[in-house]
């Protein structure tokens, strides 16, 4: 975990990161986090549904910027329905604790302002752990925020030294540590005729409330990279299943390149949809058009039947 550069933010007692958090043996009746991506939204709502009072605190002006306009205010939305409070463009000032509290001074728009909670989570993204490797001894490269520079083999530049996991700087997920795996066997097998640059479209999810899952591009990066889009959106209250599992909070997003009917990329945000994207991700992979998931005949009732509304809203 990244610790930024705050003066009192030591990691302790009631300080903590994502991993020391998951320690705590008595529920906090209030909590601030710092930083609202995802690890700090994951944990925000894991708390906010046992009871305790969260707010969540980041000098940006909403919660995932990287993330269609549409999307994150349906995520927002969410958030508020739970309780959860935001203080947005506030910079961290000053951090002390005692016994009973941890004392936050932070400032909005240049006006100073003071929140003491029980716990207080830092959730500021995290940063490669290589320096007691000593790499520099066997003559490895790593970039410079220490991640070990690697090639499309996963070889670093000593060719018979390979790395593999969190620590090339790739996406940070187990799943990607296990094809790392399939990449390296690969060229020890048969000098690499599966390379990560040939890596199928990687879906993510992140354990919000509901789950938050996504694969390939969000409307904002396609008409960035100047593809011509076909675009449809779905609320998960349309969604029976959903009913049926007591929350029909979220949104269904696709979005199609309009010149060949290829999937670009989908945004699930809505309970499930951790296992619902890998369909999506099968059909991304087989280079299917959307209308193959616009037309499937789905198990009734699931949430993945509400593919076939939301790709049959494609225009």
């Amino acid at each position: 975990p990244f610790i930024p550069s705050v003066p009192g933010l030591e990691v302790g007692k009631r300080i903590h990161t994502s991993e020391t958090l998951m320690n705590l043996e008595e529920l906090p009746k209030s909590l601030a986090i710092l930083g609202s991506g995802f690890i700090g939204l994951e944990f925000a709502a894991s708390y906010a549904k046992f009871g305790t009072k969260v707010t969540i605190i980041d000098q940006g002006d909403r919660i995932l910027p990287r993330e269609d306009d549409d999307v994150a205010k349906e995520v927002f939305s969410s958030y508020q329905a739970m309780g959860v409070d935001f203080l947005f463009g506030a910079a961290l000032q000053q951090v002390s604790q005692d016994e009973n509290a941890v004392h936050l001074s932070y400032t909005v728009n240049g006006e100073k302002k003071e929140l003491s909670v029980d716990a207080f989570l830092v959730a500021t993204g995290r940063q490669a752990n290589t320096e007691e490797l000593h790499l520099e001894n066997a003559g490895v490269e790593v970039s410079e925020r220490g991640f070990i520079k690697v090639n499309e083999h996963l070889q670093s530049n000593k060719s018979h030294i390979f790395a593999m996991g969190d620590v090339n700087g790739g996406p940070q997920f187990t799943y990607i540590s296990l094809d790392d795996f399939r990449i390296v066997k690969s060229f020890l097998d048969n000098q690499g005729s599966y390379r990560r640059n040939e890596r199928q479209p990687v879906a993510f999810s992140a354990f919000l409330h509901p789950t938050f899952s996504r694969v390939g591009l969000s409307e904002k990066e396609a008409r960035e990279k100047g593809y011509k889009i076909k675009v449809a959106t779905l609320p998960v209250t349309a969604i029976p299943k959903a009913k049926i599992l007591g929350n029909q909070t979220g949104l269904y997003k696709a979005v199609v390149d309009a010149e060949n009917n290829q999937i670009l990329g989908v945004t699930l945000f809505g309970e499930e949809s951790h296992e619902v994207i890998n369909i999506v991700v099968l059909a991304m992979m087989t280079k299917q058009p959307y209308t193959v998931l616009a037309n499937q005949i789905f198990t009734h009732p699931t949430m993945a039947e509400a593919l076939n509304d939301l790709f049959g809203a494609v225009k």
